[in-house]
């Protein structure tokens, strides 16, 4: 038994938006009233009458302006790349893609090497206890104490480790009124030890301007051993292929364009 077919317009079953008769109609009417709209204030918007123009196909729009309507093809001739729009290649074999994976992959590794560095300089490991200014809850008059007892390794790279949800996660040891203890928090991973700001650019365009937000309001007021810190650090972290299995790594790529994707896109090749 074949599947059924709803409008998404008028949500008749039967057909599809493409062919619905009633979205057809709306359309013509928007359009005759953009044509007299135009007549009544000597001015030339066309957009909706070329888009009915379009539905159904014809070469003239309603007031009467020839319309070079786009011709159908076959789609053979104008497939474009997913990522860059250029034609004659698709995403799986754009080198333009190629080359921003390896670049992704590349800046994700060296950003784990120095993180791997500034966690047991900064002594930040399971059981490091710091003051926080808590996101939810009520707040006070002070910074609540935490305890540090995970770490999102799986996900962390160059452009997720300034993410104050997903990075470190620490449980509170304070406790409400009531006795209970406040929701557990994440922060983010500290700016990389050594990292300089760009002197062009101003304090909010800086790389790690969210982080050092954050870390402004964070104290460590005990840390963990330098040595406990490296052991806790995945062994495969910095292989590229670990990175690139990620979910996150996949989600990223999965609808990512290039920055010459729309000058692509319009130019006829």
């Amino acid at each position: 038994m074949g599947r059924t077919v709803y409008c998404r317009w008028c949500y008749t079953r039967g057909h599809n938006r493409r062919t619905c008769p009633e979205y057809t109609e709306n359309m013509k009417e928007r359009a005759v009233a953009e044509a007299e709209s135009n007549k009544e204030h000597d001015c030339h918007e066309t957009w909706r009458q070329e888009e009915y123009a379009k539905r159904i196909k014809a070469d003239v729009l309603l007031d009467g302006t020839p319309f070079d309507r786009p011709k159908q093809t076959n789609g053979k001739g104008a497939r474009r790349c997913s990522y860059c729009a250029a034609q004659g290649h698709n995403r799986r074999t754009c080198e333009k893609f190629t080359i921003e994976k390896q670049d992704y992959l590349k800046e994700a590794v060296q950003y784990r090497k120095d993180i791997a560095n500034t966690l047991p300089d900064l002594g930040v490991g399971i059981g490091t206890l710091v003051t926080v200014d808590p996101r939810y809850g009520n707040r006070g008059d002070r910074n609540h104490l935490y305890m540090v007892v995970d770490f999102e390794w799986g996900i962390i790279t160059h452009k997720t480790g300034s993410d104050g949800y997903r990075g470190i996660k620490l449980r509170s040891l304070d406790v409400n009124d009531g006795g209970h203890p406040y929701r557990d928090e994440f922060i983010p991973f500290p700016a990389p030890s050594g990292h300089e700001n760009d002197e062009s650019l101003d304090d909010y365009q800086q790389k790690y301007v969210n982080t050092t937000k954050y870390w402004d309001n964070i104290e460590v007021v005990a840390k963990v051993q330098p040595k406990a810190i490296k052991k806790i650090i995945p062994s495969n972290w910095y292989e590229p292929k670990q990175i690139e299995k990620s979910e996150f790594f996949k989600h990223y790529f999965k609808d990512i364009r290039s920055s010459d994707y729309w000058d692509n896109y319009y130019t006829d090749e």
